[in-house]
């Protein structure tokens, strides 16, 4: 899966509660930080395994995600600040 239907579900889904996309390789920061600002009702979401994305995603899905009870990050190479603003936003 790549960007183009991660935006789609961005602009047509915004009442969306639960997104699982797990390894999906293609995925870049950009698609994230739309889901982020437009589904912000956004209870559990997973990103394991989603290699291209980087602090600027986890940061944006903190700051505008602050619904979630469930973060998965698994294997991603995310730095520790990225762990402090989900920290900090989503309590």
């Amino acid at each position: 899966i790549t960007n183009k239907p991660i935006r789609a579900i961005a602009d047509n889904c915004t009442e969306l509660t639960l997104l699982n996309l797990s390894y999906c390789n293609s995925i870049t920061d950009e698609a994230i930080q739309e889901v982020a600002s437009r589904c912000t009702k956004l209870t559990s979401l997973d990103l394991s395994a989603c290699r291209k994305l980087t602090d600027k995603a986890i940061q944006a899905v903190a700051q505008h995600c602050t619904k979630l009870t469930s973060l998965n990050l698994s294997n991603l190479n995310t730095s520790e600040k990225a762990i402090q603003a989900v920290a900090k936003y989503c309590t």
